[in-house]
């Protein structure tokens, strides 16, 4: 799974259930996408965090790799 975000206020940290997946320095357009993001089947709770702003979201896996 991408995960894509916009931050104008600088470097950003994506977080996946707790844990710490990357963090990034938004490119000229202010975009940063994370690939291959591993989620697993269930709820998952995705963050991110740029300087004092945080955006949290709740994603849904259906079914496991094939």
């Amino acid at each position: 799974m991408n995960v894509m975000a916009f931050s104008n206020v600088g470097k950003v940290m994506l977080s996946v259930n707790g844990r710490v997946v990357g963090t990034q320095t938004p490119d000229e357009v202010r975009t940063v996408v994370f690939r291959d993001v591993p989620l697993e089947v269930g709820s998952n709770r995705v963050s991110v965090v740029s300087g004092m702003l945080q955006q949290d979201a709740v994603w849904v896996r259906t079914e496991p790799d094939s």
